[in-house]
């Protein structure tokens, strides 16, 4: 267990080196539009 937690940690140490702020790309007109999207088929025979 003592490796596992080693390489574990390795792994978070270089994800957290590597970090970046998180940035939008999409409006928030296009996120509305994507939520508000009807469904046209219907399934109701």
């Amino acid at each position: 267990m003592p490796e596992w937690n080693a390489k574990f940690r390795a792994f978070i140490d270089g994800w957290n080196d590597r970090r970046r702020p998180f940035a939008w790309t999409k409006t928030a007109a296009d996120i509305l539009k994507k939520a508000n999207r009807q469904n046209t088929s219907n399934t109701d025979n």
